[in-house]
């Protein structure tokens, strides 16, 4: 069900919400109001589709391929936008954002600012040398 956004005069074209009338599209469509009153939809160019929540993506972090796609009930990205989620949701140990775009219903991954966590502080070695390892992982030269 087609609504304008504000009063339409007739003879006259305004815009609508695409969602108003499939929920699954965003954007803005144009609507004409006849001489009578009669309100129709000139165009829908403007209508295109959005990145809803069972939709997911292909990243690859650090040379593994993993599936991407947040879930929630009110998960959506609309045509043309973006949002990020954490690597360590994708892959454990690995820190940075993956930012998913939508393109017409179609969301795609970027995982390249994802890092590997590193040594977090407060890590600590234990020397080999002192383990009683034979061999040693490691001896200084």
């Amino acid at each position: 069900l087609a609504a304008p956004v504000a009063a339409i005069s007739p003879g006259a074209t305004g815009d609508g919400v695409c969602s108003s009338v499939n929920p699954s599209y965003s954007g803005t469509l144009t609507l004409a109001c006849s001489g009578d009153g009669e309100l129709s939809v000139s165009t829908d160019a403007g209508c295109k589709a959005a990145c809803l929540q069972d939709d997911t993506a292909s990243a690859t972090i650090d040379g593994t391929a993993v599936a991407v796609g947040p879930g929630g009930p009110t998960f959506r990205i609309e045509h043309g936008g973006s949002k990020t989620e954490p690597c360590n949701g994708a892959r454990p140990g690995f820190v940075g954002d993956i930012t998913l775009s939508c393109s017409e219903g179609t969301t795609t991954a970027d995982a390249s600012a994802c890092q590997p966590e590193g040594c977090p502080e407060g890590t600590s070695l234990t020397n080999p040398l002192m383990t009683g390892e034979d061999p040693p992982l490691w001896a200084p030269t």
